[in-house]
Parts: C-alpha cells; structure tokens; sequence
C-alpha cells in the first residue's frame, strides 16, 4: 500500500512537494477489525413522582396529594407506581406567604348596565308572536346589549326552538269498573208519611220524605220514604209592638220647564236660546227646600250651557237635540237629578230667499274733523245698502231675489255682532220689521284708525219671528284719516 502524506513544516505551512513523501506500508502493518465484546446487562426505566401537600409533607393534600398545596414532593424510582407514604418524596416550599397589598390602581371607567332582551315568535323568528313578541310563542329570542329599550326588528335576536312538537298518545289504561250513580229522592207530606201533598209531592207541606238509591227516578210510593216534621204548630199571637218614630219626609224635585224646541233654519242654526232656560227645586216633604241644596250639571253632546245656583241657561246647541242633567245634593240626602232636553225645529228655506247671503260696507274719511261711518241697511225689495255716512247708498248685497217692490213687509231681522268694534244704529239682538229699513252703523271718530265689526243676521217671518228663513254676515269697516 502507498499513502502520501503531506508535511507541515516548523512555520505551519504544507510542503508543495508531494514526492517526498511517499511512504510504503505493507498489508501486514493495517489495523484489523476486532471481536464483538459480551452484552451488556439491560436497563431499568427511571419515573419522577410528584405529590403535594399544605404542611410541609405531613399529610398529602385531596385526592392523595394530586391537588396542588404550598409543598411539593418528589422522588425517583423505576416504579411506575407512586408510593402513598409522605416520607418517600423529598419536600419543598413552592408558594410563598401573601405578600402586602400593593398600589390601588387607578380608577377603571364607568361600567354599562347590561339588559336582556326577550321576545316570541311561533316561525322561528320571521315574525314577533302577537303584543310585539311578548306573547310566548314555540321559538324564544334573545339578545344583551346596554339599551333598555327592546329592539323591534326580529333580526336582532338569536332564535332557538322551546316548544316541540306534540308527543304520540300514551298507551290507553285498563278500564275501570263501572261506576253507580247516586240519587237523593225528595218528597212532601201534610199528613206524616200517609199520603203525598199535591202535584205527587212536589208541593212543599209539613213533612218531608227522604230516602236515596241507585235510580234517577222517584219512587211514587210513600212507604220508600223516611218521614221528618219539618213544619211546628203556629205559636200564639205576640204582643203589639210599640209605635215607630215619624220618618223623614220624602225629597223630590221638579224643572221649570222639562222641555224645549228652538226654531232653527233649515242650516241647524238657532235664532234665540231666550227660551232654552229652566230652573230645578228641591221639595222636602211640601217645603221648599231648595235653598239648603248645591247643584251641579253636566252638558251633553253638542251643547253649551251655563248654571248660576239652580237657574240653568242655554247658549248652543250644535246636534239637533241635547239634553242637560242637572244634580242637587245635601249631606244626608239621596241626591237628585233631573233632566232638561232641547231639540231644534228647523225650516225649509222659502223661495227667493237668499240663504247664506253676505254684505260690506267699507267707509274711508278724509279730514280732521268729523266722524267716519260705515253702514248697512236692510231694504224691504229685497236689498242691502251700503250706507257710509254723507254720501250716496249703493247695494252691498240682497236678502232675497229678485227684488221686489214692498217684499220686506212680510219679514223681520235681527243682528247679532260678533267680534269687533261695537255697532250703533238699529238696537243689536232685537227683531225689527225689514218694512222700516233698519241700518246697523259702525262709527269712527279718532285719527289714523281703523276699526271692524262683525256680525251675523237672522231674518224670519213677521208672524212668527222666530222661524228662521236665511241667515248671512255682515262686515263693517271705518277709517278715518288726517
């Protein structure tokens, strides 16, 4: 065999030269493998085990020490098993005394208040059961969040199944024995058991006859019956009681007037409530006692009304017919009560006659000196002038058409302010003859103003002044400038 072997020479570098060192050994010189040695003896498997207690190893703690303590132990054996006597493991402290409180931190934010909310559904949450999901339902809903007030969108609760479907009838049990029915008979007798009383017993009388059985029908024989006195001999006659005290005498009331129907036009509208007014005593025996009482009322539907102690009066009536009740009290008394009713006759509009007719008169004055005066006058052909003071009249509107020569002859009117100003000429609330052509004015003396009045006017049949056959409004306005 030839190696070649590279030198190193004393400064630590190769030699270049290879040939110089080449080196021949012979087979006899090469290491030869050796003979196997002996087995070795087998090992043992080595186990760590661990017990823990709260005494520094006189006792383990629960569970045979397999619950963590302030002591652990340990040792190490080649058996699987650990040993159950404290004096086999070698004990250590692994949990310290407490230690001092330490720094309180800061302050945390303020905490939210959480609420559960709850709803029903019976389609698995498609839709809330009735009352907005607060009616149980087969599916429940729910969802947390900091609001009070529960989320009406079903979309917003989580939905599980609570009622299932309905369970297969059970197995049917053994019948029963079959019961008997009870019945208690009753009858009645005048002559102990002798006999029945009419109508075969049925009739109460002095004795009464029992006896029960199995059977819903009576037995029509007295003898099935056990006899019992049920009624005694009348007693004798008790003494006179003494005479009673006087009573109280009777309380009553009464109206004036119970009832009352107001002409109206064939609108509804009521040309005077003068006779809607009635006033309600209290009789005490035969003795006005009216005085000794308080009194109270109440409207109905559609009606206006006032009271000043026990005189009731009337100002609207806006249905066709209402009623007030009026009540009297006083302490120790039954309270009173009486009702007073009203209903509108109304008429049928005549022919010619302009319902709902309108009429104004505007009055502009120039000047320092004098007065500014607007006004409108009822004229019997049929029309209504504006009136201002000093100049010429020219028609503001008509009351009936077509105008006719004299026509008012047969009517009368009456004017009724209702805002504004106070009107002058012709007396307010007060039916006049259209024969005589009243004028209702509005007067302005004072500088740079302006004033307005308005009204309603009723105009009925002379004869009977308060069959209301039209009705219309009147507009007043007087200004006077410097």
């Amino acid at each position: 065999y030839t190696a070649r072997i590279k030198h190193i020479d004393t400064s630590g570098n190769y030699s270049t030269n290879a040939t110089s060192y080449s080196v021949v050994v012979s087979a006899g010189d090469l290491v030869q493998d050796g003979t196997d040695g002996t087995d070795g003896t087998d090992g043992t498997s080595a186990y760590v085990h661990i017990r823990y207690s709260n005494d520094g190893g006189s006792t383990f703690t629960g569970s045979g020490g397999t619950v963590p303590g302030a002591y652990i132990g340990t040792y190490t054996d080649s058996n699987p098993t650990a040993s159950g006597s404290v004096g086999a493991y070698t004990w250590a402290l692994i949990k310290g005394a407490d230690g001092t409180n330490g720094t309180p931190g800061a302050p945390g934010a303020d905490g939210q208040t959480s609420y559960l909310h709850i709803k029903y559904s019976n389609d698995g949450g498609s839709n809330f059961t009735s009352s907005a999901g607060e009616t149980p339902g087969a599916y429940i809903g729910t969802y947390t969040d900091f609001t009070l007030a529960d989320s009406s969108n079903v979309a917003d609760y989580s939905w599980a199944l609570i009622k299932g479907a309905d369970g297969t009838n059970g197995i049917p049990g053994d019948p029963g024995e079959d019961g008997q029915t009870s019945y208690l008979h009753i009858k009645w007798s005048n002559d102990g058991g002798a006999t029945f009383t009419a109508s075969s017993g049925e009739t109460p009388g002095d004795y009464i006859g029992t006896y029960t059985d199995f059977t819903a029908a009576d037995s029509l024989s007295v003898g099935s019956y056990t006899w019992a006195l049920v009624k005694g001999a009348d007693g004798t006659d008790g003494a006179d009681g003494a005479n009673g005290s006087d009573g109280d005498p009777a309380v009553s009331n009464t109206l004036t007037t119970y009832a009352v129907t107001l002409a109206a036009d064939s609108s509804g509208i009521v040309a005077s409530f003068t006779d809607a007014t009635t006033t309600m005593k209290v009789m005490l025996g035969t003795a006005d006692d009216t005085a000794n009482w308080s009194f109270s009322r109440t409207n109905g539907t559609g009606v206006t009304s006032s009271l000043s102690t026990n005189v009731l009066t009337v100002s609207a009536l806006s249905v066709d017919s209402g009623y007030v009740d009026i009540t009297a009290t006083r302490t120790g008394y039954a309270t009173q009560t009486a009702r007073f009713t009203l209903t509108k006759a109304k008429s049928s509009t005549r022919a010619g006659m302009v319902p709902g007719f309108a009429a104004e008169s505007l009055d502009l004055r120039i000047g320092a000196s004098g007065t500014a005066q607007a006004a409108l006058s009822f004229q019997d052909d049929g029309r209504i002038y504006s009136d201002p003071l000093n100049d010429t009249a020219s028609d503001a509107g008509n009351w009936y058409l077509p105008n006719t020569s004299s026509i008012g002859s047969t009517y009368s009117v009456k004017v009724v302010q209702v805002s504004g100003s106070t009107m002058s000429g012709a007396a307010l609330n007060t039916w006049h003859a259209i024969s005589g052509e009243p004028s209702f004015e509005l007067s302005n003396g004072v500088v740079d103003t302006v004033k307005t009045a308005s009204a309603l006017a009723y105009i009925a049949l002379t004869a009977d002044t308060s069959q209301v056959l039209a009705m219309g409004s009147l507009q007043l306005e007087a200004e006077k400038m410097s």
